[in-house]
């Protein structure tokens, strides 16, 4: 059970990869929470990013939701010290302002 919110984002992640988003955001919500719950701040962080993501993939975008999770995820890894997802994150939201 330890992992299961990071297999779960795994999946979700798989399903945005292969132009399934709307597959994606239940599965998303379900590793957040599960993160939350077991209080995985790691885990939670991807979690945000993959709703970042999923938000910004979205047609039409959704660019202030999208901007809204990489901005929890960033405030995450920065205080976790998780560099490459702050990189990531970073870039993504620069995405999001053009």
């Amino acid at each position: 059970m330890s992992r299961q919110s990071s297999q779960v984002a795994y999946l979700g992640e798989a399903y945005l990869l292969a132009g399934r988003p709307d597959d994606a955001i239940p599965l998303a919500q379900h590793a957040l929470e599960a993160a939350r719950q077991r209080n995985e701040r790691g885990n939670q962080a991807w979690a945000l990013r993959l709703l970042g993501e999923i938000a910004a993939y979205r047609y039409p975008l959704e660019g202030q939701q999208a901007e809204d999770y990489y901005r929890q995820a960033l405030a995450m890894v920065e205080a976790l010290g998780m560099r490459p997802l702050q990189a990531t994150a970073t870039v993504a939201l620069g995405r999001c302002s053009l």
